[in-house]
């Protein structure tokens, strides 16, 4: 499967830049429901790993750090 990797800098603290990313993915679940509706996710520490059930299989992993969010995405 194709990897699609995104580097997002930021100058939050991880923990701010974690509760951002929760927020955002809970107030976009109403317009992306077609989408968001069928993410699964799992926090361990600053890393979510995530995957999306039903249509095209899509998994990826978001890595919380210092100064930078990382998305590795895979896709069909």
């Amino acid at each position: 499967m194709p990897e699609v990797c995104v580097t997002v800098p930021h100058q939050l603290t991880r923990s701010e830049a974690r509760s951002r990313i929760g927020s955002g993915l809970a107030d976009h679940r109403g317009p992306y429901s077609d989408f968001l509706g069928r993410l699964e996710q799992r926090w361990d520490g600053d890393v979510m790993e995530f995957s999306r059930a039903g249509g095209p299989a899509v998994t990826g992993q978001l890595l919380v750090e210092d100064h930078a969010v990382r998305l590795k995405l895979s896709i069909p």
